[in-house]
């Protein structure tokens, strides 16, 4: 960890930044949620000279200056709403509209991706696919800095209880072995 910061710090005066300038940033943020996130990286980034103040807001302020192009940096999450790896990659297509918050254009990526769309063949798909996340991530598109997880602890008498995508299991479906749901 020392080493990476050496090296930030290295990288931050090759690029002017120093204790008597520092790189300063706001970030963005939605007010529900990972606040205490937001919080760790700016302590994170302090000790490397770089000043951030974090600006939490009600979260339709918060995407209406994401819209309007009214941030220096922003938080945002995004939950898989299929199984697949184009529900987070689709995101950053450069004809995405407002869900591209970051505005990312390359015409490479977007090849990789429509390429994709027509391939039949899964494992030359997921190599197309693997390829244009890596493109996003040199370019720093977009900065991934945590993922959701879900920890469920399921009695196996439960009937009725679906692993799914965005983790929601209504009560009414589900019951112990040798109940009968409601509804």
């Amino acid at each position: 960890f020392g080493r990476r910061q050496a090296e930030a710090r290295r990288l931050m005066a090759a690029a002017g930044y120093g204790p008597g300038h520092p790189l300063k940033f706001e970030l963005k943020t939605s007010n529900s949620g990972a606040g205490l996130i937001y919080l760790a990286l700016q302590a994170d980034w302090k000790t490397i000279g770089v000043e951030v103040s974090v600006a939490p807001e009600e979260g339709q302020i918060m995407y209406a200056d994401y819209s309007a192009r009214n941030f220096q940096m922003g938080a945002a999450g995004w939950i898989a709403d299929y199984n697949d790896p184009m529900t987070f990659l689709n995101l950053l297509r450069s004809n995405a509209g407002p869900q591209n918050i970051s505005a990312y254009k390359n015409p490479a990526y977007d090849a990789l991706l429509d390429k994709a769309d027509q391939e039949a063949d899964v494992t030359r798909r997921g190599d197309d696919l693997a390829q244009a996340e890596r493109l996003a991530m040199e370019d720093a598109a977009i900065v991934p800095i945590y993922f959701y997880v879900s920890k469920r602890l399921v009695s196996p008498r439960l009937t009725g209880w679906t692993a799914n995508l965005p983790d929601i299991h209504r009560t009414r479906y589900v019951c112990f072995a040798g109940h009968k749901p409601r509804g």
